[in-house]
């Protein structure tokens, strides 16, 4: 890069911390660049093809090399967003690149390496990068997942870029390459470049089937569509269109929003080439697309929703959820599943069917994991027992599994039947009628499988709808319950009024150092819906 002074700017790998290659989102092919970043696209795509010496490219080569430099920028740009320390995990397994109903990627393969090998590359390099494997020796094929993050030096080339645009656009036609060079001086000024990439670097591209349908192995297979799925995928889209229209997000102190999956027990330190979806270090908190899953080869067996940041978080941290800063309250029915079983007998839920006499309140997740285990197990199918660790003192799991049963006993034709992905396809029923209706009256809902948020004033409205909606389907009535919402905790405070719009939400943490990165989402947010 002529005009950029190599190692101008040092590595971010000389960062105080150690680099933690497993601190990754996953890559999204979904990922495209708002209309402000195609200059540097196409002006990023010229340095690939001249790299690669390639003179004259056909229309597909530069068609699809341009979709591959779209792609990456925009899953580095937005990586770097969430935290100066965050890889993108990128798979370099061409399998993993193949058109199919799942996946409609629209630069290929090959000129993916290229564009990626070519940030590697570049002098100074765009990224830092440590590469993956693929080990396919023995019984198990295992690998892991290349990692790339902006460097130092394209962080403050893009954050110059985005302070230099507005004023170039303006004196259209005007020279690119003169644009960059000052994109770099601005950017090498521009101090913390964590804090200067807010302005909507990214869009979303549908680039998958949000009805998916999996075998009994949980492999995605391919289908054909009929009037219900074709009926679904175009409601499932006008309510992603919906929820795209709206500012989603958590308010945390920046460290502690971080730092979220950091002391959960199961969390993968790495990604596997063969997992379906990989895991985050990370809230993606631009992830407001959600698609349904089928199971077991059958549009009668699950179809819950899937692919909100909100549902992946840890439960406790989802009364801080925001929708356009506006406090927000969660919903969820009580013993939902149990409920359904007892109603298809024309019986009523007689009390929780999680407790059990004899056993403290503090085992009522095992019983409730016991008892999914119990109803989801096939005929004659033994179910795990926990550690036994886990169970009550002075119980065995024979004991725990007879007690639940006994308990239940007016369903228990249920147990060992298999009956819990239909039940699913139940519940997913009423959450798609809840989402839809609140849409309808223009306002949003985020499900949670059997729980739902949304507008901390509009709550009786929630809890009309889930009423309404399970009423409708099960001909019975089910209790609900109201989870806490960061307004009780705010309140407690003596400088804290009560919180519930947005102005409210903002104002409150205006001063407040550590809710920075908050305030910037919000205000980026904000100019992205403003006309170019």
């Amino acid at each position: 890069m002529e005009f950029l002074e190599a190692g101008a700017v040092g590595s971010s790998a000389t960062l105080s911390q150690p680099v933690d290659y497993g601190r990754s989102v996953p890559f999204r092919i979904d990922r495209e660049l708002s209309q402000r970043f195609l200059t540097l696209r196409d002006w990023i795509t010229d340095r690939v093809l001249t790299f690669y010496r390639i003179t004259k490219p056909s229309k597909r080569t530069l068609r699809q090399i341009t979709a591959a430099v779209d792609c990456v920028i925009a899953n580095l740009v937005e990586a770097h967003q969430i935290s100066r320390r965050c890889f993108v995990a990128i798979s370099r397994r061409e399998s993993d690149y193949t058109l199919s109903r799942y996946s409609t990627v629209n630069f290929g393969y090959t000129n993916l390496i290229r564009v990626l090998d070519y940030f590697e590359r570049e002098d100074p390099p765009f990224v830092d990068f440590k590469k993956g494997f693929h080990d396919p020796r023995g019984d198990k094929a295992i690998g892991k997942v290349s990692r790339y993050r902006a460097s130092d030096h394209f962080a403050r080339l893009i954050a110059g870029y985005d302070r230099v645009i507005d004023q170039y656009r303006a004196e259209i036609p005007f020279d690119a390459h003169q644009m960059m060079k000052h994109a770099y001086k601005a950017g090498a000024t521009s101090g913390d470049t964590s804090r200067a990439l807010v302005h909507s670097p990214s869009t979303y591209r549908p680039s998958s089937d949000v009805i998916r349908l999996k075998n009994s192995e949980g492999t995605l297979i391919d289908y054909e569509d009929s009037k219900a799925t074709n009926e679904m995928r175009d409601r499932l889209r006008r309510w992603n269109a919906f929820a795209e229209g709206h500012h989603l997000d958590l308010l945390l102190p920046d460290a502690e929003l971080e730092a979220i999956f950091d002391k959960q027990e199961d969390a993968e330190e790495e990604e596997i080439f063969f997992q379906n979806e990989h895991r985050s270090s990370y809230v993606e908190l631009t992830r407001s697309h959600l698609h349904r899953v089928f199971n077991n080869g059958s549009f009668d067996q699950g179809g819950r929703f899937y692919g909100g940041w909100w549902q992946g978080i840890p439960s406790r941290y989802r009364r801080y959820i925001t929708i356009d800063e506006h406090a927000t309250r969660e919903f969820d029915y009580s013993n939902l599943h149990a409920a359904m079983l007892y109603a298809r007998e024309g019986l009523a839920l007689p009390d929780d069917a999680y407790a059990l006499p004899g056993i403290s309140a503090e085992y009522r997740k095992l019983i409730k994991k016991s008892f999914f285990k119990l109803i989801n197990a096939g005929p004659h199918q033994a179910v795990q027992a926990p550690r036994g660790s886990a169970l009550p003192p002075g119980w065995t799991w024979a004991q725990l599994q007879a007690a639940i049963k006994e308990k239940h006993a007016p369903i228990r034709t249920y147990f060992n039947s298999g009956a819990g992905i239909s039940l699913q396809r139940l519940d997913s029923e009423i959450a798609e009628l809840i989402m839809i209706r609140m849409m309808e009256k223009e306002t949003l809902v985020l499900p949670v499988h059997d729980s739902f948020i949304t507008y901390h004033e509009l709550q009786s409205d929630l809890h009309q709808q889930m009423a309404a909606a399970y009423r409708e389907t099960m001909q019975s009535e089910i209790g609900i319950d109201a989870d806490p919402s960061f307004i009780e905790q705010w309140n407690d405070e003596a400088d804290i009024g009560v919180l519930f719009d947005a102005s409210d939400v903002v104002e409150n943490v205006e001063a407040r150092q550590d809710y920075d990165g908050f305030r910037r989402r919000h205000w980026a947010f904000v100019r992205s819906k403003r006309p170019e």
